[in-house]
């Protein structure tokens, strides 16, 4: 079961905005692919 947590300080915003970076650069090299930083996917979205 998961619990949702909600996100209270800036301080803690960029605590969580770290760890999912981490976690896609982490994958990216595990399985040899591009790793696309945060703004480039924030960009993807857009369009």
């Amino acid at each position: 079961m998961c619990e949702i947590i909600t996100v209270k300080t800036k301080e803690e915003l960029k605590e969580v905005f770290n760890f999912i970076s981490k976690v896609f650069y982490d994958d990216a090299k595990e399985h040899n692919e591009f790793y696309y930083t945060m703004s480039e996917r924030l960009e993807e979205m857009k369009k």
